[in-house]
């Protein structure tokens, strides 16, 4: 390949990994992949979250061909069952003793004990105690979730085998940190691949010159309507408050990155990549697809919405009525599922065939797949099933299908929640193998551009990009607005002074970015505002200024809005909201 990606040590962090689980982890498995295979970089999977069958895992990702053999797959919890502390205590003590409190014992696959759970005298709460396989404790730590963060441990203690505390750490942020600085050596530069947002409040602030740190954003962040504006799930809020922290802060689409850029600022620390797809080569027999058979494959949860596809195929049979679903997937709705197949009488008609790490060679008979899903970041089903030339029929949600399908070429796009459009779409491909076949080769046309080459060309212009600003981020501090003169009306009249702190070595006042925006939240139409910024001394004056154009900002004087005053400087931003009304009169 032409493509050189940057010289350095790739690691890439997900809360677990687990072979049912569903696109987030396939995408990143398919990146390590694609870094060993395509560029001769070995990549290593970390975990972060405590499970007995860890070997047992990776073994069937290996026989499924999601894992390479060679590749290193590191959890925290049982790295430290064999790695001292980086810094340990330098006055030790014995572990408590707590058998007296013992609630539980759990054993790994082979049968060696893993953990014992005991309830705390002091707190009442529940603590696990991780255990070599000879018995004695080598990890304390309290019951903890990473989406609660009341439950985050004050102490993780590491033991010694004969029970003395030789390491602590005060907090998951400290012990998660500390264990990517004990795998990277001080001066080795390292990029640090996060696909959780669980980890990344634990993972941040990282400010080793030599770490980079990339977080990418795999689902949806925003909740119904799904509008830029739209509430988020306090989680992500976290995540995007950080952004100027991160190294990097990619999407899988570009509505996305525009998406978050029109909430948060476009930085210079925001890239687009999407999601790649392995074309799978063809059979050496002719493919045979079943002119009856559409297909599913999904985890068994809500997001995915299977009534849906249920519902719909139940539409499907009125006009075919031998025809087929196959659902592949397992998740907490299978029993719901059952009962919707049973109630509907589609037992017959419709099978859950439940997980199979091999059920996308079922796409190879198939003539539909049904995509369902209330959301998603960049479906990898999607790609999949393109690269075994079956077509797509699916609801068009942010994010991913639109950027994906073709509407009447690879698949069919039909909007949200639109059932009998769904059917009505499977029904056309089931009558017609000559439309399904020419859609199926268009399908891999598409496939086949969003291969290793691609993937790996926009990555190594994501991580060049990275090094080269890391000496460049700039802190936004101390920001003080003085509005002196602001008039309600069709246009705003906005005059101000900002002053503000820069902490930077290259960044100066005049390298700010200043932006002004009428903002609508009834309908979150947002109007950018011309402005001339002139610097005096150690403040900026801000100007409306006039405009020969008709701005359209007006879409009723009964309409609230506020003006968004944005200061932008390579990876930070600084904002305010200004109350305004576009309604003549009204005073501001």
């Amino acid at each position: 390949m032409s493509t050189q990606l940057p010289a350095g040590r790739y690691l890439s962090c997900l809360t677990d990994i687990h072979p049912a689980q569903g696109g987030q982890t396939r995408a990143a498995l398919m990146r390590t992949r694609l870094l060993r295979a395509e560029a001769g970089i070995d990549s290593t999977l970390m975990t972060f979250t405590a499970a007995p069958d860890y070997e047992r895992r990776r073994e069937v990702l290996l026989d499924s061909g999601l894992l390479l053999p060679g590749t290193g797959f590191l959890n925290v919890y049982d790295y430290y069952r064999d790695h001292a502390w980086a810094e340990p205590l330098e006055d030790s003590a014995p572990l408590q003793d707590l058998r007296d409190h013992q609630t539980g014992q759990q054993n790994r696959p082979d049968g060696t004990p893993w953990r014992n759970s005991f309830l705390s005298p002091d707190t009442g709460l529940t603590s696990f105690d991780y255990l070599r396989p000879d018995g004695t404790t080598y990890l304390r730590i309290p019951r903890y979730s990473l989406k609660d963060t009341k439950t985050w441990p004050t102490a993780i203690q590491q033991v010694s085998p004969d029970g003395v505390v030789v390491g602590q750490f005060p907090s998951l942020g400290d012990w998660f940190r500390g264990w990517l600085r004990h795998l990277c050596r001080d001066d080795e530069r390292s990029f640090i691949f996060v696909d959780s947002r669980h980890l990344v409040p634990r993972l941040l602030p990282m400010k080793d010159p030599d770490k980079y740190l990339i977080y990418v954003l795999h689902n949806v962040h925003v909740r119904t309507p799904r509008r830029w504006d739209s509430p988020i799930a306090p989680l992500y809020g976290q995540v995007l408050s950080q952004i100027s922290a991160m190294d990097g802060f990619v999407t899988l689409t570009t509505r996305q990155h525009e998406d978050v850029a029109e909430r948060c600022g476009a930085t210079n620390n925001m890239f687009v990549v999407p999601n790649p797809v392995d074309l799978t080569p063809m059979p050496k027999t002719k493919v045979q697809r079943d002119p009856l058979l559409a297909t599913v494959v999904a985890r068994l949860e809500p997001q995915k919405r299977l009534d849906h596809a249920v519902a719909a195929f139940a539409q499907v049979l009125e006009s075919i009525p031998d025809a087929r679903l196959e659902i592949h997937g397992a998740g907490s709705r299978r029993a719901e599922l059952v009962t919707e197949i049973a109630r509907r009488g589609l037992s017959r008609s419709v099978t859950l065939l439940g997980f199979d790490p091999h059920a996308r060679q079922a796409l190879w008979r198939s003539s539909a797949f049904l995509m369902t899903s209330q959301f998603e970041g960049y479906p990898l089903a999607t790609l999949e099933s393109f690269s075994h030339g079956c077509p797509v029929v699916s609801y068009d949600i942010k994010y991913g299908p639109r950027e994906q399908i073709t509407d009447g070429v690879d698949g069919f796009l039909v909007p949200d929640g639109d059932i009998s459009g769904l059917a009505d779409r499977v029904v056309r491909l089931l009558e017609s193998p000559t439309l399904v076949r020419d859609m199926g080769v268009a399908a891999r046309k598409e496939a086949a551009a969003h291969g290793a080459d691609r993937f790996l060309q926009d990555w190594t212009s994501v991580l060049s990009a990275v090094v080269d600003q890391k000496s460049r981020r700039c802190v936004i501090e101390d920001v003080q607005l003085e509005v002196t003169s602001l008039e309600s009306g069709r246009l705003p009249d906005f005059a101000g002074v900002l002053r503000m702190q820069l902490l930077s070595g290259s960044a100066s006042l005049d390298t700010v970015r200043v932006e002004l925006s009428a903002v609508y939240p009834r309908t979150g139409r947002v109007v950018d505002l011309p402005v001339d910024v002139r610097r005096q001394q150690e403040e900026l004056q801000i100007n409306t200024r006039p405009v020969v154009e008709d701005l359209p900002v007006t879409l009723g004087p009964e309409e609230p809005s506020y003006l968004r005053l944005r200061v932008v400087l390579q990876n930070a931003v600084w904002q305010t909201r200004v109350p305004w009304s576009s309604a003549p009169g009204t005073p501001s």
